[in-house]
C-alpha cells in the first residue's frame, strides 16, 4: 500500500512538471521578446503544430487499401443505386451514427442548399459530394477523374474530434 502511495505521488508530480514545463513552452511560443533563436524556435513550433493538424485531419497512413479494398466501405456508401452495394449512406444517417462535417469546408450554396432543401440529407450522393469537400471529419475520399467514389482512408480526426453543431447536429 505504501509503494502504491508513493508511485501515485511520483506520477502526480511528473505530471505537474510537465503541465509547468508546457505552459512555459505555450509562453514562451507566444511572447514577442526573446533572443533571435527562441523566435525561430517559436516559429517552428507553430509549422509543426500547422503540420500535426494538417496529419491528424487529413491523412489516412494509406489505408485505402483495408478500407475500400477489403471492406468496400466505399460502395457501401454509394449504395446499390449508384454502383455499390446495400441502401447508401446518406448524411443524415452519417450524422446519427456519429460522423462529423466541417461547417467551414461547405461553399455557401452549398450550405444555402442545405438548408433550403434543395440539397437533400437522405441521398448517399450528397455524402459522396461531401467527401469531394474534404467537409466530413475523419474521412478522406479518393474519386475517380469523373468524380466516382473509388475508396475512402480514414484519419485519425474520425474518433478525436468534435464539432460545435454551429450549422446543426453533427455539423
Amino acid at each position: 500500500m505504501r509503494h502504491k502511495k508513493l508511485a501515485i505521488v511520483i506520477i502526480s508530480m511528473i505530471v505537474i512538471v510537465a503541465l509547468i514545463q508546457c505552459s512555459k513552452t505555450f509562453e514562451n511560443t507566444d511572447s514577442n521578446t526573446g533572443t533571435l533563436e527562441e523566435k525561430q524556435a517559436a516559429e517552428k513550433n507553430k509549422s509543426l503544430v500547422a503540420q500535426g493538424k494538417e496529419i491528424f485531419r487529413f491523412d489516412d497512413f494509406g489505408d485505402t487499401a483495408f478500407w475500400g479494398g477489403v471492406l468496400h466501405i466505399d460502395k457501401a456508401i454509394l449504395g446499390i443505386n449508384n454502383g455499390g452495394y446495400g441502401s447508401g449512406v446518406s448524411p443524415r444517417n452519417a450524422l446519427a451514427i456519429g460522423l462529423k462535417v466541417n461547417a467551414e469546408a461547405l461553399p455557401a450554396d452549398v450550405v444555402a442548399g442545405i438548408q433550403s432543401g434543395a440539397i437533400s440529407l437522405n441521398d448517399p450522393l450528397t455524402t459522396v459530394a461531401l467527401l469531394k469537400l474534404n467537409a466530413v471529419v475523419g474521412i478522406k475520399g479518393y474519386l475517380s477523374q469523373a468524380g466516382t467514389l473509388q475508396s475512402i482512408g480514414i484519419t485519425c480526426a474520425v474518433c478525436h474530434s468534435t464539432v460545435d453543431n454551429s450549422f446543426s447536429f453533427g455539423i
